[in-house]
């Protein structure tokens, strides 16, 4: 796999850490990385997560509810 692929993620579990990962990727990995999608059994956390990445930079993902 090239170096410069870009490496797709999806956050599972939108808690009070996730907020340190989705930041590094949309930030300061954004070259390397890409923030696809977040996953979580509730969606108003995944909503406020999605916020939040737009204040960010980043772009609104989807979002995947687990049950």
């Amino acid at each position: 796999m090239p170096s410069e692929q870009v490496k797709r993620y999806v956050i599972v579990g939108m808690g009070v850490r996730s907020a340190m990962y989705y930041q590094a990727i949309i930030q300061d990995f954004k070259d390397v990385a890409k923030l696809v999608g977040i996953c979580d059994t509730n969606q108003t956390r995944m909503d406020v997560a999605n916020d939040h990445i737009v204040e960010l930079g980043g772009e609104k993902v989807q979002t995947y509810k687990d049950t």
